[in-house]
């Protein structure tokens, strides 16, 4: 994939975080505007703090996606599948999710075979000729070549950690991050602001990699879950979150009350103004 290309589907993705859920879903049809529905309750996106003494990118350190992910690894894009989830139970609706299946090439932590599939919402559905995208979540392509930082696949929206910032685009050798952005390592291995980096250049794999090789991220990574597209899944449940409870209005509870609550034997008050008769 081209430089000019890659920035493209970054501005795109960059449009796309307009909206601050990942329940924000947008079902366009070919040529024409992305028609983006909210829907109520979903999760808010997560926000990683940035920690010190490590390569940060965007406000997000490599040592921490490392730590927070259960696989890691650099791989190209060789299959792409798009199901759509069951919608038997309340509040499951039949969305098109697709299945992107990677050849490995470097694992840089975790355990996977020669190739791993993955599942996020969104793709084509070909009954009505709609595709849905979802904030966050990014799009893939076949020979797509890519630095992932893998989380709750099977189980999520998008099993990447942080979402589109677990992804890191290779162009002809050197990474970006997930909307098209440059990232520069300085010579501590400290990640250059945006703006530097647009002006030097990206870093190459190999010194990202090698970078990755120093940290020892604690605890060691969960065992990873391929996807299955031939078994059925459920997509998010849309199911309307209750109205809030109004609590009752704070009370003071007479003590013979509570102790009649607890059944526990109630206090002696004492007589104001009386002394204990002998």
């Amino acid at each position: 994939m081209s430089r000019q290309r890659l920035l493209r589907r970054g501005a795109l993705a960059l449009a796309l975080f307009a909206v601050p859920t990942l329940g924000a879903i947008a079902f366009q049809r070919a040529g024409t505007t992305p028609r983006t529905e909210t829907v109520e309750g979903a999760p808010e996106s997560t926000t990683a703090r940035r920690q010190v003494h490590q390569p940060t990118v965007r406000g997000r350190s490599l040592g921490s996606l490392l730590e927070r992910s259960e696989l890691a690894f650099v791989g190209e894009v060789v299959q792409l599948e798009v199901v759509k989830s069951a919608a038997d139970l309340p509040g499951h609706t039949a969305l098109p999710h697709t299945f992107v299946t990677y050849r490995v090439d470097d694992l840089v932590r975790g355990t996977a075979g020669p190739v791993v599939t993955l599942r996020f919402i969104g793709g084509l559905d070909e009954a009505s000729g709609r595709v849905l995208h979802a904030s966050r979540v990014p799009e893939f392509e076949l020979g797509d070549r890519d630095l992932l930082f893998v989380a709750g696949n099977g189980t999520t929206i998008c099993p990447l950690v942080d979402q589109v910032e677990g992804r890191f685009r290779i162009v002809d050798g050197l990474v970006h991050n997930g909307t098209g952005t440059p990232l520069a390592l300085d010579a501590s291995d400290g990640v250059l602001p945006v703006e530097v980096a647009n002006a030097t250049g990206a870093t190459s794999v190999e010194a990202v990699l090698a970078v990755l090789a120093k940290l020892n991220p604690t605890p060691p990574a969960t065992a990873f879950v391929d996807a299955n597209p031939r078994l059925p899944f459920y997509g998010p449940d849309f199911t309307a979150a209750p109205p809030p409870t109004t609590p009752d209005e704070p009370s003071v509870i007479d003590p013979e009350e509570a102790a009649e609550r607890a059944l526990l034997p109630a206090p002696v008050r004492p007589v104001r103004g009386t002394q204990e008769r002998r």
